[in-house]
């Protein structure tokens, strides 16, 4: 799996405050700006948000036949 983010990846945001997480989603990368964050669109609510690629992992495609799935 490549862990560089690309356009139409599946990811997973998360959000922490002082080092305790508060909240996590799913979302597209849908592109990533010049100061090293992420647009990404959010499953559940279909928001566009920017955010720090620091609190995104990817997210294994089913169709990956490196995920062992």
């Amino acid at each position: 799996m490549n862990l560089i983010f690309s356009a139409g990846d599946r990811v997973s945001v998360t959000n922490t405050v002082k080092g305790f997480l508060r909240s996590r989603s799913e979302a597209v990368v849908l592109r990533s700006t010049s100061n090293g964050g992420l647009t990404v669109k959010l499953d559940g609510s279909g928001i566009v948000k920017t955010v720090a690629s620091t609190g995104v992992r990817k997210l294994a495609d089913r169709s990956d036949p490196s995920s062992g799935a």
